[in-house]
């Protein structure tokens, strides 16, 4: 499944959320034919969204529990599937990329094992950068299920690992280009010795609500110390 585009998802499903919508609306509305408004409904029911067709309209029955780009307002692609959102980053003009899965995953010790449940993201990074403030700001994000302690940007709880960051540079040190890549364990099976909120919790957690609270704190971050560098 290629990664999807956050370009308009947003728009259409505020407009969802008010009721049940016809696609003749949301097309003059947006801007569009109704055959891309289709399309955009069948990208939307294709990775979780339950969209219904009624005689009014199109009407919205339930949203996944994901942090879709759209849903909290972040310029990233989403991939069902991928094999390290590391590489799409690198590839694209998008300021980052998310995952449900991932299949090559990459980590400071080599591959980082990605199954559904976890959050696995990257975002551009203004060159190099101190992991290990990033993970400060991470384990300060999770707080609120967990007390996550930061070891230069391994993440444990209790000894036991609970996510990591990645960075990669490129280019030369007058044109340096970076990615930051993150992994954390949310409601996603961990292998022996690791651990992952839901498990720290005992029930499982808001993926979508973890997702946002992590991603937008990096992000800010990131932000900072850009302006702190201009």
């Amino acid at each position: 499944m290629r990664c999807i585009k956050p370009e308009l998802k947003a728009k259409i499903l505020r407009m969802l959320r008010e009721g049940a919508v016809s696609g003749e609306r949301i097309a003059r509305e947006l801007g569009m034919s109704r055959v891309a408004v289709w399309k955009h409904i069948k990208t939307l029911s294709s990775v979780g969204y339950v969209i219904e067709t009624t005689a009014q309209g199109y009407q919205l029955i339930k949203t996944p529990d994901f942090p879709f780009p759209w849903e909290i307002g972040v310029n990233f692609l989403y991939c069902r599937k991928a094999k390290s959102t590391m590489d799409i980053v690198w590839r694209s003009k998008y300021e980052g990329a998310i995952a449900e899965e991932q299949t090559g995953g990459r980590g400071s010790r080599g591959r980082w094992i990605s199954p559904r449940g976890g959050l696995y993201f990257s975002v551009r990074a203004p060159g190099l950068i101190d992991v290990n403030e990033v993970g400060n700001v991470i384990a300060n994000a999770l707080g609120k299920y967990a007390d996550v302690e930061n070891e230069g940007g391994k993440l444990y709880v209790d000894g036991r690992k609970i996510g990591g960051i990645i960075l990669e540079v490129r280019g030369s040190n007058y044109n340096l280009k970076a990615v930051l890549g993150v992994g954390i364990n949310v409601n996603n099976p961990v292998p022996p010795g690791a651990t992952s909120l839901m498990l720290e919790i005992g029930e499982k957690v808001s993926l979508r609500e973890v997702g946002e609270i992590v991603i937008k704190s990096v992000i800010e971050h990131l932000k900072c110390t850009r302006e702190e560098r201009a």
